[in-house]
């Protein structure tokens, strides 16, 4: 029998989108160690945001095609940044239809500092990382509907983050649809369970 651990779900329909001349994002969560945001940014538009030095930032497209300062990201790729003190990066879209991603932030007081491009290996039915600079466990997975996961977490005084990037899953016994988001507490395993083909899921201890 699986124990009912403490929970908040963050449903993508109850999402508040605040839009600009060539800019559509969301707050899917803000907390100390965590920010995660959504970003529709429009054909051909150009942003610039600041990047913390206490924290370390993920840019994850999740479709489309940007340019971050010099270098073109496509989804199944990632930017891991670090600085050593706040600075500005530029994020433009290089298509005639928008591109969609996630800038998430973790809190790291550490004084390391780094800027990396990479490729993240999807793997099916199976969790693979996002970014390997990162010390906090991180994963994405596809799966088939049906299939069932099992994860252990490496620190038992950690959070989950996780996230539903597409499809559907039971994680823990609740229900999370495309884009609904949950953080969960008080837990030393994680179970979730597809319900739709080529559902994909990110999650991360925090």
């Amino acid at each position: 029998m699986l124990i009912q651990t403490p929970s908040i779900i963050f449903k993508n329909d109850f999402r508040k989108w605040h839009s600009s001349e060539n800019l559509q994002h969301c707050e899917i969560i803000s907390e100390k160690n965590l920010r995660v945001q959504e970003f529709l940014l429009k054909e051909f538009s150009l942003i610039e945001i600041e990047i913390k030095h206490n924290y370390i930032t993920l840019i994850i497209p999740l479709y489309g095609l940007i340019k971050i300062n010099e270098k073109i990201v496509s989804a199944n790729e990632v930017f891991s940044i670090k600085p050593s003190e706040n600075k500005s990066i530029t994020i433009k879209n290089l298509l005639d239809t928008a591109s969609n991603y996630l800038i998430i932030e973790i809190r790291d007081d550490k004084e390391l500092t780094f800027e990396n491009f990479s490729e993240i290996n999807v793997l099916r039915n199976a969790l693979s990382k996002i970014s390997n600079h990162l010390k906090t466990p991180n994963y994405i997975g596809i799966f088939d509907g049906r299939e069932e996961i099992q994860f252990h977490l490496e620190n038992h005084h950690n959070k989950i983050f996780a996230m539903v990037i597409n499809g559907a899953f039971e994680i823990q016994n609740r229900l999370l649809e495309n884009r609904d988001a949950i953080i969960l507490w008080e837990i030393t395993e994680l179970e979730f369970e597809a319900l739709s083909e080529n559902a994909l899921i990110i999650f991360f201890e925090i």
